[in-house]
C-alpha cells in the first residue's frame, strides 16, 4: 500500500548489507497421508528487519514468508510444517490423523487427478520447479496453523509447540482478514480505496523525506510502525486544499498500524 516507503527502506538496508531478501520457490510435494501431490512454497531466505510487534510478530522487509511456512494438503487437509510432510507415519498414526480430519475438516474437493497437473505460469513465486495445479494454500493460512495446532494436541506435543501454532494463526488472522457486514459495506470500502491514490502518493512522499533525514543507525532501529507514526506527524503539519485527503491519509496509516498489531498507536 505504501510501496515507495517499503522500496526506499529495502534499498537503503540492502546498500549497507543489513537485510536479506525473502526468496520463496515452488516445489512439488506429496501428502504423507493420502499421497496427493501439490505445489508448495519453500522459503529459502527471509529477514525480520520490518520490526517486531508487541505480540512478537516479526515483519520482513519485502514479501512476508509467514503463510509459506505452513502447508496444507489440498485434498485431505493435513497441515503442518515442511518437516511434517517429510516424516514417515505408521499406519496407526495415518489412520488416527485421517479419522480426525474427516470428522473436523473433511475434503471439499474430489480426489485430484494428478495426471492433469499443469504449469502455474502466472504465479509470481513460480520458478519452474513445480508443475502441479493443486496448491498448498487451498485453506487460509490461519486455518492451516489452527489445524496444525489441533494435530499437535492430538499427539500430545509440548505446550510450546502447540502455542506457537496458535500464535502464528493469530498473526495471520490479523494480517490477512478484512470482514464486512454485507455487500453494501464491501462496496463502500471498495469505493473508498479507489479514491485514495493521491493520499498514498502523499504518504510515499513523506516517507521518502523521512528516510533521507535518518542516519544509518536510526534507519536500522526504526520499525515500519515508527515510520507510519512519523508520517502522521508530518501530515498533521502539512497544508491540504482538500481536508478529505488528510482524513484518508490518516485512515490509511491507521489501517497499516492496525495490521501490524499496533492497536494503541492506530487509535
Amino acid at each position: 500500500m505504501v510501496k515507495k516507503i517499503v522500496l526506499f527502506v529495502s534499498l537503503f538496508l540492502f546498500i549497507f548489507n543489513v537485510a536479506y531478501a525473502t526468496r520463496i520457490t515452488r516445489e512439488e510435494k506429496a501428502c504423507p497421508l493420502c499421497g496427493t501431490k501439490f505445489s508448495a512454497s519453500v522459503v529459502w531466505s527471509s529477514n525480520n528487519f520490518g520490526g517486531t510487534d508487541h505480540d512478537l510478530c516479526p515483519h520482513a522487509i519485502g514479501a512476508s514468508p509467514r503463510s509459506s511456512y505452513i502447508w496444507g494438503c489440498p485434498y485431505c487437509n493435513f497441515c503442518g510444517y515442511s518437516e511434517d510432510f517429510s516424516k514417515n507415519y505408521t499406519d496407526e498414526e495415518k489412520n488416527k490423523i485421517l479419522d480426525w480430519l474427516k470428522a473436523n475438516y473433511p475434503p471439499t474437493i474430489e480426489k485430484p487427478a494428478q495426471e492433469e497437473a499443469k504449469d502455474n505460469d502466472d504465479d509470481e513465486y513460480n520458478y519452474g520447479r513445480s508443475r502441479n495445479q493443486y496448491r498448498f494454500d487451498t485453506l487460509p493460512s490461519y486455518t492451516r496453523y489452527e489445524i496444525g495446532a489441533k494435530l499437535a494436541e492430538l499427539f500430545n506435543k509440548p505446550n510450546y509447540a502447540i502455542g506457537r501454532y496458535y500464535l502464528r494463526a493469530s498473526w495471520c488472522v490479523r494480517a490477512e482478514t478484512v470482514r464486512f457486514k454485507n455487500e453494501n459495506e464491501l462496496k463502500e470500502n471498495l469505493d473508498l480505496f479507489r479514491s485514495i491514490e493521491r493520499p498514498h502518493q502523499i504518504i510515499g512522499e513523506e516517507g521518502e523525506n523521512i528516510g533521507k533525514e535518518l542516519n544509518r543507525i536510526e534507519m536500522v532501529t526504526f520499525t515500519m510502525a515508527d515510520f507510519f507514526i512519523k508520517i502522521a506527524e508530518r501530515i498533521e503539519k502539512r497544508e491540504f486544499k482538500d481536508e478529505s485527503e488528510k482524513l484518508l491519509c490518516y485512515c490509511s496509516l491507521a489501517f497499516q498500524l492496525r495490521a501490524s498489531g499496533e492497536n494503541t498507536k492506530a487509535e
